[in-house]
């Protein structure tokens, strides 16, 4: 991903459904939804003691077929770079 980049050059990438990582100057929609429905759900897990015991409704830990039953029924889905 960082052929023709200087050494001491920042780039910034992002993690592709099939695991590869891109330029985010090339974003296509294609990111990782499970790795980032993960990491969100571990900072979360991060703040459950100020939830008590209403965490896990709160917060229910993800799953691929959650992703995809939310976005079959419409709810809005956000993209990593808009």
């Amino acid at each position: 991903v960082a052929q023709g980049v200087s050494i001491g050059d920042y780039i910034t990438v992002y993690e592709k459904n099939n695991g590869e990582l891109g330029l985010s100057s090339e974003y296509n929609n294609d990111e990782n939804k499970a790795y980032l429905l993960e990491k969100l759900y571990k900072f979360a897990c991060r703040l459950r003691e100020g939830f008590g015991s209403e965490f896990t409704s709160l917060f229910p830990r993800p799953s691929a077929n959650q992703r995809w039953i939310a976005e079959a029924a419409g709810q809005q889905r956000l993209d990593l770079f808009d």
